[in-house]
């Protein structure tokens, strides 16, 4: 079996990966506000029974779940590649 040699982490990789780490980040806040904006619409929909209403906004909502979940898998790949030392 070979053994696996890591790829050295030049200063430029470990600076991008801080930068779009920060874009990510803030990506996923935004997607987060909107699901919560989205989630307090959804209350004054039940609340008026617009079927239909509910029923696009929690489409949205999933979509927009899905993206933060691949917005999640980005950045656990980042952290995986440049360690905890990297923030992001």
């Amino acid at each position: 079996m070979l053994a696996r040699n890591p790829v050295p982490i030049h200063a430029a990789d470990r600076e991008q990966a801080r930068y779009f780490g920060a874009v990510l980040s803030a990506r996923r806040a935004e997607l987060e506000e909107r699901v919560d904006a989205l989630h307090s619409e959804l209350t004054k929909l039940a609340g008026m029974g617009d079927h239909v209403g509910l029923r696009s906004k929690r489409r949205i909502i999933r979509a927009l779940e899905d993206e933060v979940h691949c917005v999640d898998r980005m950045l656990k790949a980042l952290r995986n590649r440049f360690g905890p030392d990297v923030e992001v």
